[in-house]
């Protein structure tokens, strides 16, 4: 059932003159939603590959190259990245359309904190 009527009801979306009402922004928005894209790294610049994004009631999952698209309305403003073996990440959406992400590993070997050292010593 429609709850909206294009003209002639309580519920009318454009005015008698055929201007919009505040609710066609509303529906525009939400049919036409924005979206966010990112790449999502590990703290040695390695892509990650199916790291779970959420933003509000939205899923996605990075691709082979650790890239990521997901719609948002305005009022979603807090988007999460989560993968298996690292710290999640949440972050501020705030009218941003890019956002990348590094994740940190959550238990770190020797081995990973001694390739994590040269790997910034060396990065620039």
């Amino acid at each position: 059932i429609n709850y909206w009527t294009s003209v002639g009801g309580t519920t009318e979306i454009w005015n008698k003159d055929l201007t919009p009402n505040p609710a066609v922004e509303t529906i525009t928005k939400y049919f036409s939603p924005e979206s966010i894209t990112g790449n999502i790294k590990d703290e040695l610049d390695n892509k990650m590959v199916n790291v779970a994004i959420t933003l509000g009631t939205r899923h996605t999952v990075t691709d082979k190259n650790g890239i990521y698209a997901i719609p948002y309305l305005t009022y979603q403003n807090i988007l999460t990245a989560q993968k298996e073996g690292f710290d999640s990440a949440q972050v501020l959406v705030s009218g941003r359309h890019n956002i990348d992400i590094v994740l940190e590993k959550t238990n770190r070997t020797l081995i990973y904190r001694i390739r994590l050292f040269l790997h910034q010593l060396f990065r620039y």
